[in-house]
């Protein structure tokens, strides 16, 4: 859902082809939303799983009634953190951009978004209608008529796999794989806000891969693994008692008691010194 000028729109994307479907909301409630729900669900028939962020019309009563009379799963992504629901919030993108331009030229918005959905997708060689109603729509680009018979793209599956799998390897070169968390486990919550420090709490529940329920100060937070760290254990380390030399006595009244100081520890540095990516190819 986005707000332009200043009006309220809601956009639905379908995981496989891409195609958005796109509405003004007169308000904000969770039967507007039910009813636009509706509607594409009476066109393009119900989904096994609708994934929606955590906003007060998604997370009320009357939308759960109508997951379980419609029969679908409802999941919900992380809260405060946008990415793990990155189909919508790129589908968001992509339409406000799209309308925001065709405003900005006093051209008419619904004949970019149909412009949109027949453009083939880089690496797919297929547009979002063309895997969705096997056919292209027609535009006002001049097109021959043979091209708008229904034609079922051919290995769409494949390409759609492949692309994900080259968009995943380029997103995991930077990052590295979080630990599971146990039930039970001391962990630290990244605050909201800058500035605050973490919060000590403690795991406990598991709900996804990467969605845990974490309780801190009498309140139970839902986090994604990314906000949350484990503390980490403090081994017990036994002091030995410091050995003081002694110097023999003497006719003086008093002797005094000189330590002995032992050289400092050498350790070595355990960060890890990569090549740069761009000098992969250099040889010296």
């Amino acid at each position: 859902m986005f707000t332009l000028r200043p009006k309220n729109y809601i956009v639905l994307v379908d995981y496989y082809s891409d195609f958005v479907e796109v509405s003004r909301l007169k308000e904000v409630t969770a039967s507007a939303m039910i009813k636009f729900i509706k509607v594409q669900f009476s066109g393009h028939g119900i989904p096994d799983v609708l994934l929606s962020d955590n906003g007060p019309q998604f997370a009320s009563r009357e939308f759960a009634e109508f997951a379980k009379n419609w029969e679908f799963q409802h999941v919900t992504s992380s809260p405060y953190h946008p990415k793990s629901n990155g189909k919508a919030e790129s589908a968001v993108k992509v339409v406000k951009c799209l309308f925001k331009k065709a405003l900005k030229d006093n051209k008419d918005p619904w004949l970019s978004l149909l412009d949109y959905r027949n453009t083939p997708t880089a690496g797919i060689q297929s547009s979002p209608v063309q895997r969705l109603m096997s056919r292209r729509t027609k535009t006002l680009v001049p097109i021959a008529t043979n091209l708008l018979y229904p034609n079922v793209p051919e290995g769409v599956t494949d390409k759609i796999q492949l692309k994900r799998q080259k968009a995943k390897s380029y997103h995991d070169r930077n990052v590295k794989v979080l630990p599971d968390l146990a039930i039970g486990q001391e962990v630290r919550i990244a605050p909201l806000h800058r500035g605050k420090s973490w919060e000590v709490g403690t795991c406990l529940q598991k709900l996804s891969y990467r969605s845990h329920l974490v309780e801190t100060n009498g309140e139970v937070l839902r986090r994604n693994r990314q906000a949350i760290k484990p503390v980490p254990e403090v081994s017990a380390v036994t002091e030995e008692p410091k050995q003081t030399a002694v110097s023999p006595p003497t006719d003086s009244v008093t002797s005094t008691a000189v330590p002995v100081l032992s050289p400092p520890a050498l350790r070595s540095s355990s960060r890890t010194i990569k090549r740069p990516v761009r000098l992969q190819d250099y040889v010296c």
